[in-house]
């Protein structure tokens, strides 16, 4: 069982830091549809089709707005998942660890459809394929070790106790945290008050 040094505090400061984690995904999934309307939607509704000479036809559209459509309920869910996180709340919790899980298995797949997208478009030009390709293969390593450390500490026995009340005396015994901090966060009313170690 991994043990988490500093008790209570130290677990709350965690989770603090893995919501602000969840709110940076947020953004970046938020800054990803402004991506997607400005680089794919507005350029085609804007633009005339040469075979027509008018604006081009809406099949076009369909994957631009699906990736908008998912990118917003990707920023919605992570933002709100964060906010979940840092009010300690176990649903957040829940709905953490699948993001993080979720996120080590669609990481490898976006970029494997990142370099095949990029067959069609760069074919000549197989160095841009290869740097963009090992760009993005650093991007899913750094993203799965820090999805692996929140599924770890998520999924420990002491953040859980925590978000499931486990009464004060036996998480600080297992946890060798002060009896008086899990018992202040369970709601065990006013302890007499002695410096956290």
């Amino acid at each position: 069982m991994l043990r988490i040094r500093g008790g209570f505090k130290a677990i709350q400061d965690g989770l603090i830091l893995v919501g602000a984690y969840h709110f940076l995904l947020g953004v970046i999934w938020l800054l990803a549809t402004i991506a997607i309307v400005v680089y794919a939607i507005i350029p085609t509704v804007s633009a005339p089709d040469p075979t027509y000479g008018v604006a081009a036809p809406t099949n076009t559209l369909f994957l631009p707005v699906v990736g908008l459509i998912a990118g917003l309920i990707m920023a919605g869910l992570y933002s709100w998942v964060g906010s979940g996180l840092i009010k300690m709340a176990n649903w957040a919790r829940m709905a953490a660890v699948f993001l993080a899980m979720f996120g080590i298995g669609g990481g490898l797949l976006g970029v494997i459809g990142l370099v095949a997208g990029l067959l069609n478009t760069l074919s000549p030009n197989w160095t841009q394929i290869a740097t963009i390709g090992i760009v993005g293969l650093c991007v899913f390593f750094i993203g799965t070790i820090i999805d692996m450390v929140i599924l770890v500490f998520l999924l420990n026995t002491n953040v859980q106790a925590i978000f499931y009340g486990e009464d004060a005396a036996s998480l600080a015994a297992s946890a060798e945290m002060p009896v008086e901090a899990v018992a202040r966060k369970a709601g065990a009313g006013d302890l007499p008050q002695t410096p956290l170690t």
